[in-house]
């Protein structure tokens, strides 16, 4: 994919310094057909299956969503001259897509399925309650995902650039902090605290694929800040913080989710959260006792046929969902510390459109994805051992004996998700389409953003 993206002609034949037109409406349209719409089809089949498409109306949603998008975007191009991409039509086209999928996504899945809905077969006696409950929780993931998706295209579009044009010594300090806080603050934590307040005694590692878009932006996006670096003893300085920064951030989730929870408790007074914040602290002062619990031979998980775990304890059930979502996080942290030094170096000549580099890196890719291979995995395994055994004590081993269980459906999921929404979209991201309030001229790349933040 990187390959056939690096092929095209993305600035104008007849001048360098213009963007081309059709390269940007067909990059538009075939990245929102398959990071957007194929992506939310492709996560609906590996976990409600394939039967579950055709028995709802989720393949309405499906073609409603395509017509529009591309029908919209091609209507724009042939029939004006409109510059769409400077009034940010785009980007509108881009939300209103996705409303769609995800409105279809949540209303479609069996309740048990999407992490921000509570079990709801209590209201099935009621339909008219049932059904304004699922309409409201659909609008909620519908927010959720739009937050995940504004989030990571305000940080691509608007924010690397500020980080390209800073200082090395900058650049590593924002990797380390400005990048996880960014994310951990505006993204996962919120996502964290709705989908624990509604974890039931069931529970899988299907499900929290939900979280695989927020991880993919959040991964991708620090791998392209880190592979931007371009000395090789600052980007080893990077990587090693990076590897340290990490163990210590993941090794405190479940401390952080105590702290939002009572900070949620404080500021909303929700009585429920309440009563979770209270029996999370609880267990977390007795991790020692309570560790037992999430591994092989604990008494409150018991393995199920139709779900993954059955859990006596909403402690247990948050700690077996972040372990799944840490799980997801690592896999796809090695597959992008692959493939973007492969994306930076490989679009490289089409760096007067896209913002990857500004300079060209004295850093030979193969000594980028070792480098970071090496780091990443000594740090991983660390986690993995003192997590497990020590600290919050989270059942990876129960995690990945079920994600093996669901390994066809998982993995192609998730290299899926790779192609699509790591790669397709960040060139999507990272082509310097010119925008109003930040250009001047709607077709040249030289415009004072670009400018001032050169990559």
């Amino acid at each position: 994919m990187i390959k056939i993206i690096s092929l095209g002609t993305w600035s104008d034949p007849s001048d360098s310094k213009n963007i081309n037109e059709e390269s940007f409406t067909l990059l538009c349209i075939v990245g929102f057909t398959f990071f957007l719409i194929g992506y939310e089809a492709v996560q609906f089949v590996v976990v409600n299956g394939v039967p579950a498409v055709f028995r709802t109306w989720f393949w309405v949603a499906i073609l409603i969503a395509a017509v529009f998008e591309i029908g919209a975007l091609v209507l724009l191009t042939v029939l004006t001259d409109l510059p769409f991409w400077f009034y940010y039509i785009d980007f509108i086209v881009l939300a209103l897509t996705f409303i769609i999928v995800c409105f279809g996504y949540s209303m479609c899945s069996s309740p048990r399925i999407v992490a921000f809905m509570p079990n709801l077969e209590k209201l099935r006696k009621d339909p008219s309650s049932y059904q304004r409950a699922r309409i409201f929780y659909a609008v909620v993931f519908v927010l959720a995902e739009c937050l995940v998706a504004i989030s990571a295209l305000v940080y691509c579009v608007f924010l690397l650039p500020i980080y390209a044009s800073l200082e090395v010594q900058w650049q590593i300090i924002w990797r380390l902090a400005v990048h996880p806080a960014y994310f951990e603050l505006l993204v996962f934590a919120p996502l964290r605290a709705w989908s624990h307040r509604h974890l039931t005694r069931k529970i899988g590692v299907l499900p929290v694929l939900v979280l695989a878009h927020a991880q993919l932006h959040k991964v991708v996006s620090g791998m392209m800040a880190i592979t931007s670096i371009t000395s090789f003893d600052a980007m080893l300085f990077s990587v090693i913080g990076v590897s340290v920064f990490k163990f210590f951030w993941r090794s405190t989730i479940i401390y952080r989710g105590v702290f939002v929870n009572s900070a949620a408790e404080r500021v909303l007074n929700l009585n429920h959260l309440s009563e979770s914040t209270s029996a999370t602290r609880n267990s977390s002062r007795h991790a020692s006792t309570n560790g037992a619990v999430s591994n092989n031979n604990a008494t409150s998980v018991v393995e199920n046929i139709e779900v993954d775990v059955v859990v006596e304890d909403r402690y247990e059930a948050v700690k077996f969902m972040v372990a799944t979502e840490l799980s997801y996080e690592m896999i796809l942290e090695t597959a992008a510390v692959i493939f973007t030094p492969i994306l930076n170096s490989w679009m490289r000549p089409h760096r007067e459109v896209f913002a990857f580099h500004g300079l060209d890196s004295t850093v030979p890719v193969w000594q980028l994805i070792l480098t970071q291979l090496v780091c990443f995995l000594i740090s991983d395994h660390l986690f993995l051992q003192m997590s497990t055994n020590y600290f919050s004590k989270l059942p990876f081993q129960l995690c990945w004996k079920n994600i093996r269980k669901h390994r066809f459906r998982i993995h192609n999921f998730l290299i899926y998700g790779t192609v699509t929404m790591g790669v397709i979209c960040q060139c999507y991201f990272m082509y310097k389409a010119p925008r109003y309030g930040l250009c001047s001229d709607t077709r040249s790349v030289h415009c004072p953003f670009w400018e001032s933040h050169d990559m």
